[in-house]
């Protein structure tokens, strides 16, 4: 009994093997590449974002606290309100970047979505599906089985 629970286990398991290895990101059709090409482009621009972030993180704690008393600003000579204004032009700089960047991807989203509008052919197959707690409902308005 444990051998056939075996066997039936085994081919269970091997019934999805092709020889060819699966991959969520592999594209197999013209929606699925411009989903791709999104993806990378996501990818790449939020890790560089990441690494950026956190290496501004790791500078800002691997540094010496500096003194905060009258003589050991003094020693900067720098004239009154340029730090503030030094600490606005970041700030300033920084926020101008984010604006750009969620709107450059933003901007990628929508095409894409535009692009895969697009696609739609001439004949395409229409599935109605109604989601339940437990279970997924799915119909087929057409009556035509080939289609």
């Amino acid at each position: 009994m444990r051998r056939l629970a075996g066997i039936a286990l085994s081919s269970c398991w091997l019934a999805g093997c092709a020889g060819v290895q699966q991959s969520a990101v592999d594209a197999a059709g013209p929606g699925a590449g411009k989903i791709q090409w999104l993806f990378w482009f996501f990818l790449y621009l939020l890790g560089a974002i990441f690494v950026a972030v956190i290496a501004l993180t790791v500078g800002a704690l691997a540094r010496r606290p500096r003194d905060t008393d009258q003589e050991s600003l003094q020693r900067f000579h720098l004239p009154a309100g340029a730090t503030e204004k030094r600490v606005t032009r970041n700030v300033a700089v920084a926020t101008g970047g984010t604006v750009v960047i969620l709107l450059g991807l933003l901007v990628a989203s929508v095409s894409t979505g535009k692009g895969l509008s697009h696609l739609g052919g001439q004949n395409p197959l229409s599935v109605q599906v109604v989601g339940n707690q437990w279970w997924w409902y799915v119909s087929y308005p057409n009556v035509d089985p080939s289609r």
